[in-house]
């Protein structure tokens, strides 16, 4: 599996689920994880290019196996409002259940920062694509400071 720029990984509880972010703004989660196969299941396969072809107005790769498969099922998160243009994401965060994503993102048009909370269970999101649920725009006033967000153990 290649990604490219990778600043999170993050494993679910219960380790069926990984979700990656990047440097580039990309958000991917790969469900029914199987560590055992994933290097052969992505062996041939770029999720930063895929990311960036789509970005360009070009979907063909979603069309894929990797988006169709039972195990190690390819998810991208693209639906971030246009004004937050995401980019630099230092902060990644899964729900100690495995139904949400907690992202903090920089904006690459503005001076903001961005916290961003993705739903990413199915029977939540009323369909396959993880879906944005809630989110924050902040002034980036502190340099060189990364804010970190968690979840409780009882996912508050």
């Amino acid at each position: 599996m290649r990604v490219q720029f990778v600043s999170r990984v993050v494993l679910s509880p219960d380790s069926s689920q990984l979700a990656i972010s990047s440097m580039i703004g990309m958000l991917a989660i790969i469900k029914n994880l199987d560590l055992r196969s994933l290097e052969a299941d992505f062996c041939d396969f770029s999720i930063s290019n895929c990311w960036r072809a789509h970005l360009n107005g070009d979907d063909s790769c979603l069309n894929g196996e990797h988006f169709l498969r039972r195990r190690n099922k390819l998810k991208l998160c693209f639906d971030f409002l246009p004004e937050m243009n995401p980019w630099s994401m230092s902060s990644l965060q899964m729900h100690p259940e495995g139904q949400f994503v907690l992202t903090r993102f920089s904006s690459n048009k503005s001076d903001t920062e961005w916290t961003a909370l993705h739903i990413i269970d199915e029977t939540l999101a009323k369909d396959e694509q993880p879906k944005l649920y809630r989110y924050i725009e902040e002034p980036n006033k502190e340099k060189e400071y990364i804010k970190e967000m968690c979840f409780s153990h009882d996912g508050r």
